[in-house]
């Protein structure tokens, strides 16, 4: 399951998503981290843009992969690794 929360500064997006992956033990992505993570790697200079959304998308992709897949990813998983368990 994906839930994607918006809405203007100071609003309570972090607050709710905390909330909402503590209590479904969900994992939590959240875009200022990435972009934060980039401009201290000396990948990117603010404001990121686009490459952060690259970013995050990857990794909520990564995510959601197993749930996407009857095997549960397992066959993706052995492709990544070029089919070695």
């Amino acid at each position: 399951m994906l839930i994607v929360l918006g809405g203007l500064p100071a609003t309570g997006r972090t607050t709710l998503a905390r909330l909402l992956a503590a209590r479904a033990g969900a994992v939590r992505l959240r875009i200022d981290t990435i972009e934060q993570a980039l401009v201290r790697a000396g990948v990117a200079g603010h404001p990121v843009g686009p490459p952060g959304y690259v970013v995050g998308y990857a990794l909520a992709e990564e995510q959601l992969a197993p749930c996407a897949h009857p095997d549960g990813g397992r066959a993706r998983a052995a492709a990544a690794r070029g089919g070695r368990r």
